[in-house]
């Protein structure tokens, strides 16, 4: 990284996944953490057994919409032979 003006080095942090995905995308998918239907919001999952709601989906929730993002946007491996 390159310093800035000031001359320290700023620790580039990555934005949380809740801020990666919208909410009209999370929403239909099932959490595998507090087993939230579709189209339910996350619960808080500590083992108080309250249910009261989170504010931010479970991570578990997420992660699978940004791997289908990643692997969309990966270009398919062409063998060399096929390009004539």
């Amino acid at each position: 990284m390159a310093p800035d003006d000031d001359g320290t080095r700023q620790m580039k942090q990555k934005r949380p996944l809740h801020r990666q995905v919208a909410r009209r995308y999370w929403i239909k998918w099932y959490c595998p953490r507090c087993t939230a239907a579709p189209g339910k919001d996350c619960t808080i999952a500590d083992g108080t057994g309250t249910g009261d709601l989170r504010y931010v989906p479970h991570d578990e929730r997420l992660q699978p919409i940004l791997d289908q993002r990643e692997a969309r946007q990966r270009p398919a491996a062409r063998s060399w032979r096929s390009a004539r």
